[in-house]
């Protein structure tokens, strides 16, 4: 786009047919409302930035060519011009990844803000699907996760017992059971918790996440303890 306006206004025009012909009639509207809408917007460019990364502004389908003000906070560094149609920016150290981009335009402020988290996903980097409450004698109880964040490498797996029988089918999944020997520690809630926690390496350095799993002597918990 050759041009921008962040509000576009029409001109209402009406037409009436006089009821008798005649060439001159009075008029009268007795309520207009008039409305303004805004454009959405937003910074378009890598979810991760490395050397020379570029950044535009995005309003609906269309990238726009008009002279933004950039912002950047954080581990952000712009390259180049500060005022333009796009920014081109790296990273300033080599800590992970945080900040923002932020488009500004002149009498209107901040329109668009990109955020930069490298450690958002430290917590939450895969998904671990399977049952939540095991009972004592049940064998061979599903578990696997699914990578949420690609950045995530070396994935391993690790229970917080010695006392339930394992087996790994493939890399993401696993077999717990449960021996009918096992002895519940926890009497008064009728089970005990055990903990399953995927380990991996990401821009963060290592981080785990944990899924509790609940024994249990065959009935359903009572105010189980997380």
């Amino acid at each position: 786009m050759s041009s921008f306006k962040l509000f576009d206004y029409k001109i209402l025009k009406v037409n009436f047919m006089p009821p008798d012909g005649a060439y001159r009639n009075n008029h009268h509207i007795s309520y207009i409302k008039i409305t303004r809408s805004g454009q959405n917007f937003s910074i378009e460019g890598p979810s991760d930035i490395t050397t020379n990364s570029v950044y535009k502004v995005k309003s609906n389908s269309f990238l726009l060519d008009h002279p933004f003000i950039w912002r950047t906070t954080g581990n952000i560094a712009i390259v180049g011009d500060s005022i333009g149609p796009s920014l081109t920016v790296q990273k300033s150290n080599t800590s992970p990844l945080k900040g923002t981009i932020s488009a500004i335009l002149p009498g209107c402020g901040e329109i668009a803000i990109k955020k930069f988290d490298a450690c958002e996903t430290l917590n939450s980097f895969v998904d671990i699907n399977g049952p939540s409450i095991i009972k004592v004698g049940q064998s061979n109880r599903s578990y696997s996760w699914t990578i949420t964040d690609s950045r995530y490498t070396n994935l391993s797996w690790s229970l917080s017992t010695s006392k339930l029988t394992t087996s790994s089918p493939s890399a993401n999944s696993l077999l717990i059971s449960v021996p009918r020997t096992y002895k519940v520690i926890d009497q008064a809630a009728q089970g005990d918790y055990v903990t399953l926690t995927i380990t991996g390496t990401g821009p963060c350095g290592v981080s785990s996440v944990h899924f509790p799993i609940f024994v249990s002597t065959g009935y359903p918990p009572i105010n189980p303890k997380q």
